[in-house]
């Protein structure tokens, strides 16, 4: 199915990275994070090294400088494995703009970083 988001060259290219890091970093263990009740902190510092985490935040505090769009590749790949518990929308897609448009500098300093 064609979508109808302006996807570019760079979203397919970071798509089919976090497509991998979801086939090798998360469907080996995911249900056993499930059976635990736990996601282990070690895959969101992955995420973030990655890129993974804060795709379309300032990269003066550790965001990557995307656009929304990244968040959306991040839970359409999430999603077609059955894996949306382990990014929490909540906190990273909607809490990390109103921090990053809000927050004085030395807020933003502190809170940077896994």
């Amino acid at each position: 199915m064609k979508s109808i988001l302006p996807y570019t060259d760079e979203h397919k290219m970071f798509r089919a990275g976090f497509a991998r890091f979801v086939e090798n970093e998360i469907a080996p263990y995911y249900d056993q994070w499930e059976k635990d009740k736990i996601i282990p902190r070690q895959l969101y510092e992955k995420m973030a090294n990655y890129g993974y985490y804060n795709p379309d935040g300032d990269p003066e505090y550790d965001g990557d400088g995307g656009d929304f769009l990244y968040w959306q590749i991040i839970l359409e790949e999430l999603g077609r494995k059955g894996f949306l518990s382990v990014h929490n929308i909540v906190t990273a897609a909607i809490m990390i703009p109103y921090f990053d448009a809000f927050a004085t500098k030395e807020q933003k300093t502190a809170g940077s970083g896994i």
